[in-house]
């Protein structure tokens, strides 16, 4: 088993108004291949060889934009693809142990654009944003090349309000409210053996 990983990142400040933009690159590569064997009295009764491959991309581009004292605009892009090979070979199978004989392949595609926007009113600050995300998972059955897809999309705001309070104004009062659709997990994804899920929040 091994990874490859690489990271790119770049941070530019523009002379207005001191508008900034990040942009930001990511791979993650993970290779196994595996043999197991499985006994029982003494007496190997299955074994399988078997391949996996996991690729993650994912793109991202933020920029912050100070329209005023008061006022702060946030609006950006991401996109991640996930994609995993599953090659099962030199299978001898038995009923008594689960094991898997068929290749797969499964890949997953999410986009997401938002926009938000920082502020003061008075004494009160605030947050208020929208954000669009895509979420599509397909799979392939390449015994017998049957192909699956799923996709689900949601808009989603998020509004959060912070009111300051006391003598020393050294309380505050905080309401919040946020939606979201659930990221791709590597579980959804990945069909060999699982990883934790990653969640990729813009």
């Amino acid at each position: 088993m091994y990874y490859r990983k690489g990271l790119f990142d770049s941070y530019n400040r523009f002379p207005s108004r001191g508008s900034r933009m990040e942009l930001t690159a990511d791979y993650l590569n993970r290779h196994s291949r595996n043999n197991s064997s499985y006994f029982m009295n003494s007496e190997k009764t299955a074994v399988i060889e078997e391949t996996d491959n996991l690729n993650l991309w994912k793109f991202k581009a933020d920029f912050i934009y100070p329209y005023s004292r008061t006022l702060v605009w946030k609006f950006g892009a991401s996109v991640q693809f996930i994609s995993s090979d599953y090659t099962p070979t030199d299978i001898v199978e038995n009923d008594r142990f689960e094991t898997s004989d068929i290749p797969t392949k499964t890949f997953g595609f999410t986009p997401i654009v938002y926009a938000s926007a920082q502020g003061r009113v008075w004494k009160i600050k605030y947050s208020a944003g929208v954000n669009w995300q895509l979420n599509r998972i397909s799979y392939e059955d390449c015994s017998v090349g049957k192909k699956s897809t799923n996709t689900q999309w949601s808009i989603n705001p998020t509004l959060q309000v912070m009111m300051p309070f006391g003598s020393k104004m050294n309380h505050a009062l905080m309401l919040s409210y946020k939606r979201t659709l659930s990221d791709i997990p590597y579980t959804a994804i990945y069909i060999g053996n699982q990883l934790d899920d990653i969640t990729i929040i813009p």
